[in-house]
């Protein structure tokens, strides 16, 4: 019977799936449920050991030869060039769980970066099979393997300031304003790049102190609203109806604390807060002033400003994962795309347990997405996954780019904000990212990019020519600006913004001896007073053993873009010389200018989906994506994939997914 087991397991191992048909034959030859069930798990076991092995396996015999060959001269244990070591891969959980350290490694093989010695360059074959291997067995996801099956941590999020601020408002109806920024509550330090995730949060008591003042000012505006303080204090006391102020207090308090809260509250919760009232009344005989004294620790509890969830025990053996409520889920929903609190209608549903739904969740994400309020996911995420933030410290020097204004600056924003928001909006396809046939200007950046009849303050959608040279992120000249120096451009940092943003694979930072281009300017000027070029400089300073393999990644990207000025404004030459434009592979794949630059970024689309959709994935989960994150990233490309990777189709995926409507369970207690 053991070696019946032990045949078919080999079979498994071969077939790499498992084969419930040899579980029925198995069941047929020991006439038990029991024993059948038990030969079932047992294959499961097996075939996943002999997979798990086969990784391992096949990286001792057929990898790890040639990393060993082409690259422990630089990335060994000792020799850590860029950070990077391929020491300590001893097994399938040690390899897959750097994916990322893969990831970098594939990249850097597809675009020939590395090796950097062009002397000891691995054959063809050889990095092919590398690439293969990468791709095969470390990023794609096996669906049958326990490993992948994990919702992931779960992380206690805390309300950022704006998310505390827009949920305020909601929840009070205060509009615009923002008492978070005037109580001095700062804004958070941007972890992997957004500020929504758990790491990027810490609480301490000036903090807190300022949560109280905050709740203090918005209390005290809610008191001088006329419309929003009667839909808060909706009932009040009515001798002639037998309603005392006591009962009227206990109303509002129960709604209100359930709607700050976000879940349905136990009885005691609001009850506790009623001698608060009580004391407050009897002193004052104000009904509303003493209702705001009870409402404030509300808004100064944990249960505010923090999303607590409840925590689960396995209900059953081997269970790993349990869904969350769909009070909770409503709360992650609303919070994925409205950084605010669910509305009257999620809730609703919530309520109704209708969120189990599929469908339902799904015609949820729609409406959501095209609500006024999710353009706070294009300002929490489509503006800090893009860095378009950082054009808020651009300062091009004024006597070199005098058309150069605050108006203009805040049209170049507005540009990419729009589009993206335009993406999100009408459920438009992400590869329009890097081309689509339009954009959306005023009058002032109309003419900054010679785009005629235009007028106006308002950004008005365009259709774009091709003498406009525009079309998608890579001719927005907000993103261009941001990645310049004050007086010329910076390729190196155009490069990098498309390697890190684009492709999810940043270069590491400069080495301490990387040095500068003053110096190899100076260095250029005492060698040979006629390279002075910036791209010789430049050039010369990418021939530094430090510096080269980045900069090989780095600024052939850059060198694409050197059409477009400091400021995005397009040009055919650079002094008296015609424009640079070509950007050279260490593959040897050259390209030139911004329209061979868009089609090298579509040839590798799938690369680019694939980080839109972990990134989107990080910033729902309000963690950082691990390895078993890439089978639910894998999964909504795939399933998006037919109608052109839409906006609203990936929010929903992602809504849809293990980790967004899971969480991990704790071992329940003997």
């Amino acid at each position: 019977w053991i070696c019946s087991l032990l045949s078919v397991a080999e079979v498994v191992e071969q077939e790499d799936r498992i084969n419930l048909s040899l579980a029925g034959n198995l069941m047929s030859q020991t006439g038990t449920r029991s024993t059948a069930l038990l030969a079932t798990l047992l294959v499961f076991a097996l075939s996943l050991h002999a997979r798990a092995g086969h990784i391992a396996d096949t990286y001792r015999a057929e990898i790890f030869p040639i990393i060993e060959t082409f690259c422990f001269n630089c990335h060994d244990g000792e020799e850590k060039s860029g950070g990077v070591s391929f020491e300590g891969f001893a097994d399938e959980l040690s390899l897959r769980t750097n994916g990322e350290h893969w990831r970098k490694v594939r990249e850097a093989l597809s675009f020939g970066n590395m090796p950097p010695n062009s002397e000891t360059q691995p054959s063809e074959e050889e990095r092919k099979r590398l690439i293969r291997w990468i791709t095969e067995q470390i990023e794609t996801p096996d669906p049958n393997n326990p490993l992948f099956l994990d919702p992931g941590p779960t992380v206690l999020r805390q309300l950022s300031r704006d998310e505390y601020k827009r949920t305020v408002q909601d929840l009070l109806g205060l509009g615009w304003q923002d008492p978070a920024s005037q109580a001095g509550i700062p804004e958070e330090r941007p972890v992997e790049g957004f500020t929504n995730l758990a790491g990027s949060m810490t609480i301490d008591p000036g903090l807190l102190e300022k949560y109280f003042h905050a709740a203090e000012i918005y209390l005290e505006r809610l008191l001088n609203e006329g419309r929003e303080r009667d839909r808060i204090f909706f009932v009040q006391p009515d001798e002639a109806k037998g309603i005392t102020a006591h009962d009227a207090a206990a109303q509002v308090l129960e709604k209100f604390i359930a709607d700050a809260y976000r879940r349905p509250v136990d009885e005691v919760e609001w009850t506790r807060l009623l001698p608060v009232f009580d004391a407050a009344f009897a002193k004052d005989n104000d009904f509303r002033l003493a209702l705001t004294k009870a409402m404030k620790p509300i808004l100064a509890s944990p249960h505010f400003f923090y999303r607590i969830e409840q925590q689960r025990e396995a209900d059953q053996p081997g269970q790993t994962y349990r869904r969350v409520s769909d009070h909770e889920l409503a709360v992650r929903l609303s919070y994925f795309l409205w950084s605010s609190m669910p509305d009257r209608e999620l809730r609703e549903c919530a309520d109704r347990g209708e969120l189990s739904d599929p469908e339902v969740l799904k015609a949820q994400v729609a409406r959501l997405l095209t609500h006024d309020k999710a353009s706070a996911l294009t300002e929490n995420f489509g503006s800090q996954w893009l860095k378009l933030r950082k054009l808020d410290r651009a300062l091009p020097q004024q006597n070199i780019f005098p058309t150069y204004t605050g108006d203009l600056k805040r049209a170049m924003h507005d540009e990419v904000f729009t589009f993206f928001d335009h993406l999100r909006k009408e459920n438009r396809s992400l590869p329009e990212l890097i081309n689509s046939d339009y954009t959306f200007v005023n009058e002032l950046l109309a003419k900054h990019y010679g785009i005629p009849d235009v007028s106006g303050n308002q950004m008005q959608r365009v259709a774009l020519r091709p003498e406009y040279h525009r079309g998608g992120l890579l001719g927005m000249a907000g993103l261009l600006t941001a990645t310049s120096h004050t007086d010329r451009t910076k390729p190196t940092a155009r490069g990098t913004w498309m390697l890190d943003v684009l492709f999810g694979t940043p270069p590491s930072p400069p080495p301490e001896n990387a040095g500068s281009l003053e110096d190899k300017k100076q260095e250029a000027k005492e060698a040979s007073p006629e390279t002075t070029t910036f791209r010789e400089r430049l050039a010369q300073h990418a021939r530094d053993e430090a510096c080269a393999g980045c900069h090989k990644k780095m600024d052939p990207f850059g060198f694409a873009l050197e059409n477009y000025d400091a400021i995005g404004g397009w040009r055919e030459t650079v002094g008296d010389k015609p424009v640079d434009n070509v950007g050279t592979l260490p593959s040897g794949q050259t390209f030139r200018g911004v329209d061979e630059l868009r089609a090298v970024i579509r040839s590798r689309e799938d690369v680019l989906i694939k980080n839109f959709i972990r990134q989107l994935l990080v910033y729902a989960l309000g963690r950082e994506a691990e390895f078993y994150d890439e089978l639910v990233i894998a999964r909504i490309a795939e399933s998006t994939e037919p109608g052109g990777y839409r906006f609203a189709d990936i929010a929903a995926g992602i809504a849809l997914s293990l980790p967004f409507q899971n969480q991990r369970v704790s071992s329940p207690n003997p």
